[in-house]
């Protein structure tokens, strides 16, 4: 698997090394999983982190990813009120 497979880029057909980026491939292109029109609402967004895949669950890498992806997006109330 490609690093790239984080942002949805894939090997190419018969390849082990080309790689197709997301706005490339079928996925992209035929809008299977309806990214392209998500993008086109400017709704898609890509954020990275300092952090290894395997450090996530520290404290430190939640907030860098869960946090600041989703904490706009919730309601505030409930144990989320103070924060």
């Amino acid at each position: 698997v490609p690093r790239e497979s984080q942002w949805f880029g894939f090997f190419a057909p018969n390849s082990t090394s080309r790689i197709v980026p997301l706005r490339r491939s079928p996925l992209w292109t035929e809008d299977w999983i309806g990214l392209r029109r998500l993008d086109a609402a400017r709704r898609l967004h890509f954020a990275s982190c300092a952090c290894h895949h395997r450090e996530v669950p520290s404290e430190g890498c939640r907030l860098q990813v869960w946090d600041r992806a989703t904490r706009r997006h919730l309601q505030r109330r409930g144990p989320l009120a103070a924060v």
